[in-house]
């Protein structure tokens, strides 16, 4: 990575899965080719749990490679439209690789793109009225040994007002 002038990067994963309501139907790979509320986009901890062992076995255990990039884990399954589960499964993430994750995000505040496959479904609906500063301040990651860690949001600017989405009302 060195030699192509990668001397740093913060590692994201997909925070999220498709997952499908009728076990039936075919798969979707992409949630843009399948905007239904037949295949949801849940917020899952699969791919930061791939990335932590790739890390931990792989990066941390290569001096050499260590030595030349510098490579930050990032938890990136936080969706703060469901909030509940936020903090029991970074959590179980930090307690299975501790140390590991060092950054948060790209935590999804707002994502329009998700809209068709549910992203406001059984969720709070954070819109520009309701988006308080104080919760961001108190996200779940102060279980973390980090005093303050890093966030990547994806939100759209809060001056855009949110109309709802048809599928959602």
């Amino acid at each position: 990575m060195k030699k192509h002038g990668l001397l740093f990067s913060t590692v994201f994963g997909i925070g999220q899965l498709i997952v499908k309501t009728n076990p039936s139907d075919p798969d979707c790979c992409y949630y843009l080719h399948c905007p239904t509320f037949n295949y949801t986009v849940t917020p899952d901890t699969t791919n930061d749990r791939l990335n932590a062992i790739d890390y931990t076995q792989t990066y941390l255990t290569n001096p050499e490679l260590v030595k030349d990039v510098k490579l930050t884990l990032s938890a990136t399954f936080p969706n703060l439209q469901q909030p509940e589960n936020i903090v029991k499964n970074l959590d179980n993430l930090t307690g299975d690789f501790p140390d590991a994750f060092q950054w948060a995000g790209e935590i999804n505040v707002f994502k329009h793109a998700l809209v068709g496959n549910g992203f406001f479904k059984g969720g709070k609906r954070s819109v520009r009225g309701s988006i308080e500063l104080s919760f961001f301040i108190s996200f779940p990651f102060s279980s973390v040994s980090l005093p303050s860690p890093p966030l990547s949001l994806h939100i759209y600017p809060l001056s855009v007002d949110f109309a709802p989405h048809p599928c959602n009302t």
